[in-house]
């Protein structure tokens, strides 16, 4: 269950974990052989058994990125497998979308799960059209909750991982309420975005030939 009452002091600690690079990406217990548009660091489906995708689908080239949060419970490695499974019964017998409605995940633990297949356009229940977006999207309530400092670091760490891999820049960075009226991320996510992006861009800086 969350805790409302994690203080916003916890915020600079995430700041400062980010600017010293002292957190890293954590791994799953058991890894799987990657998808074929997989990118290192990012756990693939196979590792939380996800069921296949409904047909169809809009095909898009992602050319920014954009963040989300699930709104639900903040869950480590350990859980994230259950709760992916969770989310995509929801979102595709519940929402009627072909698949979960984010590219990539990101558990309280700083791991990243591969979601919905990068070459096929988002959805999300507001008004932006997602088409062009790589959504990454944070497990937790962040408009309750202070993400931990490992989540933190692991969203700016998949970012970089992406960049490189596909060369989306990391500027193009935005939260979802910067596109539509809501609340995601959530406040306490959406004050780290700038760190989150300076973290990153020093982070694909730093491990570029």
């Amino acid at each position: 269950m969350l805790n409302p009452r994690v203080g916003m002091s916890r915020r600079g600690v995430v700041v400062a974990a980010l600017a010293t690079g002292a957190l890293a990406l954590s791994a799953p217990a058991r890894a799987e052989a990657p998808a074929p548009h997989a990118v290192p660091g990012i756990h693939p489906r196979a590792a939380w058994r996800a069921a296949p995708a409904l047909p169809g689908g809009r095909p898009h080239t992602a050319v920014r990125f954009g963040l989300h949060h699930t709104a639900g419970n903040l869950v480590g490695s350990a859980q994230a497998p259950s709760t992916l499974r969770g989310i995509q019964a929801f979102h595709q017998h519940g929402n009627g979308w072909i698949d979960l409605a984010y590219h990539v995940f990101v558990d309280a633990d700083g791991a990243a799960w591969e979601g919905r297949d990068p070459a096929l356009a988002g959805d999300t229940a507001t008004t932006y059209d997602p088409a062009g977006y790589f959504l990454v999207c944070a497990l937790g309530n962040f408009e309750t909750t202070v993400p931990p400092a490992a989540q933190v670091e692991g969203i700016a760490r998949v970012l970089a991982a992406l960049s490189r891999a596909r060369g989306l820049p990391l500027t193009t960075l935005a939260a979802h309420r910067d596109l539509a009226a809501t609340l995601c991320p959530g406040a306490h996510l959406y004050a780290l975005v700038e760190p989150i992006r300076a973290r990153a861009i020093a982070l694909a800086a730093a491990t570029t030939p």
